[in-house]
């Protein structure tokens, strides 16, 4: 069981570099614990206790703001993370040198009833050049384990967004003359996680989806979610290829489920759905 308490800390360059990095969540640990997990060489078991909110600074102005461990957690899919595991660098300030820096990648992070904050981690070999992380990647040691005291730990975030595109079908012809509807993504945007609500089903191929129905399902009335992260800029860049009779309203949101403006399709054409600010 640890105790103490987890204060509200971070390092000011850090959060400079994250300012143009994507992303990047500080705080500062009493105590905590990283443990190897046996018979598996690099992965570890990291433990800490929250008492103050996470320290997030995120966008090209550096705005920051506090955010709760059970926020955290919940916003984890949303952010890209359950896709490509973050980045963090565990700095033990009472360490000896030769081991107080350790290079991670989290995943699996959970709230336990006695108020942990866990992950699952491993150690990284191959080390950031630049952002937020890249000084301390620097100095990082292999032998970090076990109970410490007085530490911070940093989350970096893509330097791309994470965000969502919702389709909403209002019109597709079940047996149409020509081209069924389709889109594809600009850029290198990774989706996964993506849901169909609604009657029908959505067929994928890289980053382009067909919307033709398959079998006797229709996609009418359905709601195609994408879930992306690595979205350059402030927009997801679409570009559709369309049959006559199909309607789709489409928008993006951000990580945080913010809508933007929505769109109704009914051509082929490139389009631009703006993500709103976090």
């Amino acid at each position: 069981m640890l105790t103490g308490a987890l204060v509200l800390a971070t390092s000011g360059s850090a959060l400079a570099a994250g300012a143009t990095t994507g992303g990047l969540f500080s705080l500062n640990a009493s105590e905590g614990r990283l443990e190897p997990v046996p018979g598996r060489t690099g992965q570890f078991s990291l433990a800490l206790k929250p008492g103050s909110p996470i320290l997030r600074l995120q966008g090209a102005g550096g705005a920051v703001t506090e955010e709760p461990a059970r926020r955290f957690v919940a916003r984890w899919g949303a952010r890209g993370f359950g896709v490509t595991p973050p980045r963090a660098a565990l700095v033990l300030d009472r360490a000896p040198a030769a081991a107080d820096v350790a290079l991670l990648s989290l995943s699996s992070p959970r709230v336990t009833p006695d108020g942990l904050l866990r992950f699952r981690a491993r150690t990284v070999s191959r080390t950031p050049a630049t952002g937020p992380l890249a000084a301390f990647a620097r100095r990082a040691d292999t032998g970090v384990a076990g109970p410490f005291t007085s530490a911070r730990l940093l989350v970096a975030q893509d330097p791309g967004q994470s965000a969502f595109l919702t389709i909403l079908v209002n019109a597709l012809p079940s047996n149409p003359i020509g081209r069924y509807p389709s889109l594809c993504l600009q850029g290198t945007i990774v989706a996964a996680q993506n849901t169909v609500t609604g009657p029908g089903e959505l067929s994928s191929t890289r980053n382009c989806w067909g919307l033709r129905p398959q079998g006797a399902n229709s996609l009418v009335g359905s709601i195609i979610r994408l879930g992306l992260s690595g979205v350059a800029g402030d927009s997801v860049q679409v570009n559709m290829d369309f049959m006559s009779g199909a309607s789709l309203t489409m928008f993006a949101s951000n990580a945080d489920g913010i809508q933007g403006p929505s769109t109704t399709i009914t051509a082929d054409g490139s389009y631009s759905f703006p993500i709103p600010a976090g």
